[in-house]
């Protein structure tokens, strides 16, 4: 079940200025005036209750990772790997509360009451189709081993218009709609919901605004703290 381009490399960790300096260039272009992103609830979602996430597992990659490091999600336990992708998510493993840890294993032995799914920015170039089907397989297996949890499959954040010219590895912002769109048809409002930050962050066009990002594709700290304001107040509440 690998990739048709199996021969496509998974996109670089981040670079410096974007995680460990991030302080330090943690600031918006010139030539942009910078917004305040509107992180109140979407329709349908509220904004979580107290110790809603002390229960909540977020699996994704290196921009989840950010989440870990930078969102102050407090109780959230986090399997999150740079380089990431629904092929291999099974095959990595994660240190939670110590132990180092295989998804598997993680699902079998505690119990959640959220799952979050962050993860595809690092999939943009594959077949899509492909990729949504291993996406469903997944969610199906979370279903199975955690039938009390919640779901949120997560769209992913666009890129800047500059990196999406780039095309590297077919990576581009028509691509990630495609590939959103279906995570989103994954999503039943049951048991699976669909999460798309993107309105927040994007500009007229649809492009990550070039402002909250050092590198094109991962939010600069503060943004980070955005994201995750805006995952507290779109939340289910059952």
């Amino acid at each position: 079940e690998k990739p048709d381009n199996t021969n496509k490399s998974e996109t670089e960790e981040p670079s410096k200025n974007t995680k460990e300096s991030s302080e330090n260039t943690d600031t918006p272009s010139k030539d942009t005036e910078e917004t305040v992103p509107d992180v109140s609830p979407s329709k349908g979602f509220v904004s979580a209750p107290d110790g809603y996430f002390d229960d909540a597992l977020i699996i994704g990659d290196s921009r989840a990772e950010d989440l870990k490091y930078y969102g102050k999600i407090d109780g959230a336990d986090f399997f999150t790997v740079v380089g990431l992708r629904i092929y291999n998510i099974e095959k990595k493993t994660a240190e939670i509360g110590g132990v180092e840890t295989n998804i598997t294993d993680l699902l079998v032995k505690k119990k959640y009451g959220k799952i979050y799914i962050i993860t595809g920015i690092n999939e943009c170039g594959y077949n899509i189709k492909q990729t949504v089907k291993k996406y469903g397989a997944f969610i199906d297996k979370i279903k199975d081993l955690q039938p009390d949890a919640i779901i949120y499959a997560n769209a992913n954040i666009h890129i800047t218009k500059k990196e999406s010219d780039k095309n590297i590895y077919d990576c581009n912002n028509a691509n990630l709609n495609t590939l959103n769109e279906g995570i989103k048809g994954l999503a039943d409002n049951k048991t699976v919901y669909y999460l798309d930050v993107n309105p927040i962050f994007d500009d007229k066009n649809g492009n990550l605004r070039s402002d909250y990002t050092g590198d094109g594709t991962h939010l600069y700290a503060k943004y980070t703290i955005k994201w995750a304001d805006w995952l507290k107040n779109n939340v289910i509440v059952k």
